[in-house]
C-alpha cells in the first residue's frame, strides 16, 4: 500500500453552528483523506465550534452518514487522520483548553468509533499539531509538539491495533527547540519520525530523526541534513522494505532549494539528493513513495509546481514543470500521490491575481516516464463572478490507481453560501466521476 505524505493545514475557526445545523451559515474547512485498499475514501473535516466531522465513501460511490468524532463539546484546533488495511482510520486532534492537549480515537470499518484516548499530558502545552501514522495491522505512532520554556520538544506515542497506549517518549534532544514534526510507520510496524531543530547560531536549523522500533524501543537521533544552513518542512514516507525516504526545503544563502536523503532500515544514510538548484525558490514541498522504494516529489517554484521523480535505484528523473506559468495566475498547495505500480498523480490549486475563483488541477506521471496534460478537476465558473474559491487540497491514491481529490470550496453565489467539502474521484483510467459535497447533509 503506498504511503501519501501530505502537509496538513494549522486550523483556527470560529463558528457556532453544531453538527446537525442547517445548510445556511455552514462553516465545513480543512479536510483531511484516509484512503482504504478498495478506492473507499474516509474523509474529515472540521465545522462548527469546530469539532471534526467524518463520513466515507465507498467505493461503489455511496457516502455513510455523517458524524462527529470528539464529544460534542470538545473544540478542536487542527486533526490528522490515517487508514489502515482493515478498513479503519485513525483521528488525532488537539483540544483547544488552558493546555492544548493530543487527543485520538478510531473509527472501525463499520462506522462504530471506540473511546476517546488522551494522547499527550494534560501538564504540558501540545504547542503544534499533532500527526499520526498508521501499518497495515492498525498499529499507530502519533507525534507532536511538547511546549516548555526555553525549549520544545518532538514527543511520541505509540497506540496498539488493540488499544493499548504505549509511554510517552521525548525523540528531540534536550536542550533545543524542536519543531514541525511528521512521522512515517513501514509494514512491519517501525515508525520514523522526523522534525526540525533549531541550532545554537542564528538561521541554523537542522532536520532530524529517530526510530520507533514496534516494540517501542528508540534509536538514537541522526541529523539528516547539513546544520550549516537552516532546512525546513521535513516530509517522510517508507517503503514496504523498511527504507525511508526524506525531503526537506534548505536554505542556501540564496534561496530555499529541495533536498533528498534514504535511510536505509538498518539507519545507514544516503547521501543528501539536491532537487533543485539555482532560480526561484522552492516551497511547500510534498512526498509519496510507493512499496519498490520509487518516489515522487512535488513542490512550487514562486508560480508553478514542479516535480521531480526518483526510481529506487536511485536514478533522478528530469525536473518537470507541470502548472501553467501564465502571467495572472499562479499554482499553490501541491499534493502528490503515487500508486502501487509507480504511477504518480500530483494535484495543485490554481489562482488567479485580479479575480477570485480557483482551479483544481491535476497531471499524471506514468511509471514509464509518460507525462500526461493537464486536468482539471474543478473549474471557477466563466461567467462575471468567476466563482468558487476553493483552498485545503488534498489527494490520496488506492495500491490500484483509483485517485480521491478533496477540498474546501466557497461559492459567494449560492443562495446558502458557506464552506463545504467537496470531493471527486479520478479513475486509472484517467476519467473522472461527477464531484460530490460531503459535508452536506
Amino acid at each position: 500500500m503506498p504511503v501519501d505524505v501530505k502537509r496538513r493545514a494549522v486550523v483556527a475557526l470560529v463558528g457556532l453552528a453544531s453538527l446537525a445545523c442547517a445548510a445556511s451559515a455552514r462553516a465545513a474547512t480543512a479536510p483531511q483523506l484516509a484512503v482504504q485498499p478498495d478506492g473507499t475514501a474516509d474523509i474529515g473535516w472540521l465545522e462548527g465550534l469546530p469539532t471534526i466531522a467524518e463520513r466515507s465513501w465507498r467505493a461503489d460511490g455511496s457516502l455513510t452518514e455523517a458524524q462527529a468524532v470528539p464529544s460534542a463539546r470538545a473544540q478542536v484546533v487542527d486533526f490528522d487522520m490515517a487508514a489502515d488495511a482493515a478498513g479503519g482510520s485513525l483521528f488525532v486532534w488537539r483540544r483547544a483548553g488552558a493546555k492544548r492537549i493530543v487527543e485520538a480515537r478510531r473509527r472501525a470499518a463499520d462506522g462504530s468509533l471506540g473511546p476517546i484516548l488522551q494522547i499527550s499530558s494534560p501538564l504540558y502545552d501540545a504547542s503544534a499539531p499533532a500527526h499520526v501514522a498508521v501499518d497495515p495491522d492498525g498499529d499507530a505512532a502519533i507525534v507532536w509538539q511538547r511546549a516548555g520554556s526555553p525549549t520544545a520538544y518532538v514527543q511520541a506515542r505509540r497506540l496498539s491495533a488493540r488499544g493499548s497506549l504505549g509511554p510517552i517518549q521525548t525523540l528531540s534532544p534536550s536542550g533545543y527547540i524542536a519543531k514541525q514534526p511528521e512521522v512515517a510507520m513501514d509494514p512491519a510496524g517501525t515508525a520514523l519520525a522526523v522534525w526540525v531543530r533549531r541550532g545554537e547560531s542564528a538561521g541554523s536549523q537542522v532536520v532530524q530523526s529517530r526510530r520507533i522500533a514496534a516494540d517501542g524501543t528508540l534509536g538514537t537521533i541522526q541529523s539528516l541534513s547539513t546544520s550549516a544552513a537552516a532546512a525546513d518542512d521535513p516530509q517522510v514516507a517508507f517503503d514496504a522494505s523498511g527504507i525511508a525516504i526524506v525531503v526537506w526545503l534548505r536554505y542556501d544563502g540564496s534561496r530555499f532549494v529541495a533536498q533528498l536523503r534514504r535511510r536505509l532500515a538498518d539507519g545507514t544514510l544516503g547521501a543528501i539528493v539536491p532537487l533543485t538548484s539555482g532560480g526561484n525558490s522552492a516551497g511547500q514541498i510534498r512526498l509519496a513513495v510507493d512499496p519498490a522504494g520509487d518516489a515522487m516529489v512535488a513542490f512550487t517554484r514562486t508560480t508553478v509546481i514542479q516535480a521531480r521523480h526518483r526510481k529506487a535505484d536511485g536514478t533522478l528523473g528530469s525536473l518537470l514543470t507541470l502548472s501553467t506559468s501564465d502571467p495572472g495566475s499562479y499554482a499553490g498547495a501541491p499534493q502528490v500521490a503515487i500508486d502501487d505500480a509507480d504511477n504518480a498523480l500530483v494535484g495543485w490549486t490554481l489562482n488567479f491575481t485580479e479575480s477570485v475563483g480557483s482551479h483544481v488541477q491535476s497531471r499524471r506521471r506514468s511509471a514509464g516516464g509518460v507525462v500526461g496534460g493537464i486536468e482539471t478537476v474543478a473549474a471557477r465558473r466563466d461567467d462575471q463572478h468567476l466563482a468558487p474559491d476553493r483552498s485545503g487540497l488534498q489527494l490520496a491514491m488506492a495500491p490500484g490507481g483509483t485517485a480521491t481529490f478533496a477540498w474546501d470550496e466557497y461559492d459567494s453565489e449560492q443562495a446558502d453560501a458557506g464552506d463545504e467539502i467537496v470531493a471527486r474521484r479520478r479513475r486509472p483510467d484517467g476519467s473522472f466521476g461527477t464531484a460530490i459535497e460531503v459535508s452536506r447533509p
